[in-house]
């Protein structure tokens, strides 16, 4: 489990006056009042429209994402949505292996192999779900590591105006 991201007024680290403002500064500027992401037209299945307003309601008062991310965080939640479904295919696959070692046919070690093919894929989806997630700031390090830019990007280096 990562570790839980610190706000800066909690932090124990030393950290100069500099890092210190910028970091409240970034922290300070991923938080707005709305969101007004546009849900792209490929996220047309019920399952995965539930998950964009789902998330979009959860990042309400954070500034994650701006209009350039609704296909990224389109295609996360038509992920999303792909999943529950061969999680429901796996189900029904091994409820159907069961039925079929039961009833003693012979086929049922194919829907056991179907199931295991599904559960495989599904292990991949995931994967690739989370690695979205990470690059949406979804996820605690994402949201951290955003932040963390921020912070390093509003830093002035004092030697700058010495080297031109």
């Amino acid at each position: 489990m990562p570790t839980p991201v610190s706000r800066t007024e909690n932090m124990t680290r030393h950290m100069t006056n500099e890092e210190r403002e910028a970091r409240l500064e970034a922290e300070q500027s991923i938080q707005r009042d709305e969101v007004t992401l546009t849900c792209p037209k490929f996220v047309s299945d019920t399952t995965a429209k539930k998950f964009w307003n789902q998330t979009i309601e959860r990042m309400e008062g954070i500034e994650l994402l701006d209009d350039l991310d609704s296909e990224v965080l389109g295609l996360y939640c038509v992920q999303l949505s792909r999943r529950n479904e061969l999680e429901r295919l796996r189900k029904s696959a091994v409820r159907a292996y069961n039925k079929a070692v039961k009833a003693d046919d012979k086929h049922a070690s194919d829907f056991l192999d179907q199931a295991a093919s599904l559960a495989k894929t599904i292990a991949t989806l995931e994967r690739q779900i989370l690695q979205y997630a990470d690059k949406l700031g979804l996820t605690p390090s994402g949201r951290f590591r955003i932040a963390r830019r921020r912070a390093e990007n509003q830093i002035a280096d004092p030697d700058e105006d010495l080297f031109g």
